[in-house]
């Protein structure tokens, strides 16, 4: 749910004017990859709070990734067609 949620806000905050930089995204998405990494190793069992925190930055890191990687291909189709 809270991916959800965080990619639903992190696409209005791109639309909005929010720059999509891709290191911006890999950044939002590390503490979601680290609740899951360390919940699989066993180290700590992941709580529906912090699944819900986590989730909802790696949802909006994931958007943000997304959409730099289309506004990167436009950019590069729009250069090849000129």
């Amino acid at each position: 749910m809270g991916v959800l949620i965080g990619q639903a806000t992190g696409f209005v905050a791109v639309i909005m004017g929010l720059r999509s930089d891709w290191f911006l995204g890999v950044f939002l998405m590390v503490p979601m990859a680290a609740d899951w990494g360390i919940q699989y190793l066993g180290l700590r069992e992941s709580t529906n709070t912090r699944r819900l925190l986590t989730g909802l930055i790696g949802g909006a890191g994931y958007v943000i990734i997304l959409l730099s990687v289309i506004e990167m291909i436009a950019r590069k189709w729009r250069s090849f067609l000129n």
